[in-house]
């Protein structure tokens, strides 16, 4: 309920206040807010967390950032920041033409968490029936390629399916 509201107060905060592009990127309680001018980005933090304290709530200053992030994040110096979002990593960047593109790859964090996961799987199974070992390791590599299968991460993903496979040829 909380969600839908916060939603709908930086829509119509969005038509009413503001100067640029504003875009918002929400999954379950997470939430991305980007803009356009930095000015607007202030204001709306400013107006939000007014907002929160009706409610009795605030901001989490530990997860709450203003990151130069985009195609014109360049101008007036500095660089591009990256953010992880949902298990990945998104990066300011070109395609090979020149054109600007959000690239994405694996979060360190996430790739260190499967792959011991995988790792204390392939410990404690390493006495099961072979064949039962590679159906149900494919099956958890299947997953791992359909969640993080995305244009850009294929390295991460080629990375991964190494490790996989020399943990388990360890374990063996």
């Amino acid at each position: 309920m909380l969600n839908e509201a916060m939603d709908s107060y930086v829509r119509h905060w969005r038509k009413r206040h503001a100067r640029g592009e504003v875009y918002i990127v929400r999954y379950a309680d997470d939430a991305i807010l980007s803009f356009e001018h930095k000015a607007d980005a202030d204001a709306l933090r400013t107006a939000l967390e007014e907002q929160l304290q009706r409610y009795g709530l605030e901001l989490n200053e530990a997860k709450t950032h203003l990151r130069r992030f985009g195609r014109n994040s360049s101008r007036g110096g500095g660089r591009s920041e990256t953010f992880d979002f949902l298990g990945l990593t998104h990066i300011a960047g070109k395609d090979r033409r020149g054109r600007y593109l959000v690239k994405r790859k694996t979060a360190r964090k996430k790739m260190r968490r499967s792959l011991e996961l995988m790792r204390l799987w392939c410990r404690k199974h390493r006495h099961e029936p072979l064949a039962w070992q590679w159906k149900e390791l494919s099956a958890k590599l299947r997953g791992h390629y359909a969640y993080y299968g995305i244009r850009g991460n294929l390295r991460s993903l080629g990375e991964y399916r190494y490790q996989v496979w020399k943990y388990w040829r360890q374990c063996l």
